[in-house]
């Protein structure tokens, strides 16, 4: 398999110069030639964030969220085929989630007092790890893909974010300090 960085950097540097910048790390569809990121634009009403999809070989850019807020950190679930992405709004920050068309958008996971972020998809599309933030500490949690059976990883004094699953889904690693 060639390195994905030598097909998607071209088309990248493409949608970053043309309409905005990039504001995600790019999540890769399992093809390793589609892209789901964030985009920044900016026009006459301001500054907006939204998830697009790209076809890396065509160049071709779809906007899939375009509503008031900002949607950022989407990931992509093969196994569900549908995209997890973050929506800030109103000092919130849920995880949602939409079909690859932009359609059938549903809040996933809500939880008061906290800002949820970094969605990531076990590989057998049952369980989503996520971060979640409040009073300045971040730790790790998990839930079932509809939100039900919440709970929270770790513990102690540090924070841990950005969860990913293990290739077989049986372990969750994250960034820690």
């Amino acid at each position: 398999m060639r390195p994905v960085t030598v097909r998607l950097l071209p088309a990248l540097a493409v949608a970053a110069i043309g309409t905005g910048c990039l504001a995600d790390v790019p999540g890769h569809l399992p093809s390793s030639v589609r892209i789901i990121y964030s985009k920044t634009t900016r026009d006459s009403l301001g500054v907006k964030v939204d998830v697009h999809f790209l076809l890396a070989r065509q160049g071709n850019e779809l906007r899939l969220t375009e509503d008031e807020a900002d949607d950022v950190q989407p990931s992509f679930s093969e196994g569900l085929r549908r995209v997890f992405f973050v929506r800030e709004s109103e000092g919130r920050a849920d995880i949602w989630s939409m079909d690859l068309g932009g359609g059938d958008e549903a809040r996933v996971l809500s939880i008061p007092g906290r800002s949820l972020h970094h969605p990531d998809v076990s590989p057998d599309g049952t369980r989503i790890a996520f971060s979640s933030m409040a009073g300045g500490r971040s730790s790790v949690g998990l839930a079932a893909v509809g939100g039900s059976g919440r709970r929270e990883l770790g513990g102690g004094p540090g924070s841990w974010s950005q969860p990913r699953w293990s290739a077989h889904g049986r372990r969750v690693g994250g960034a820690g300090r």
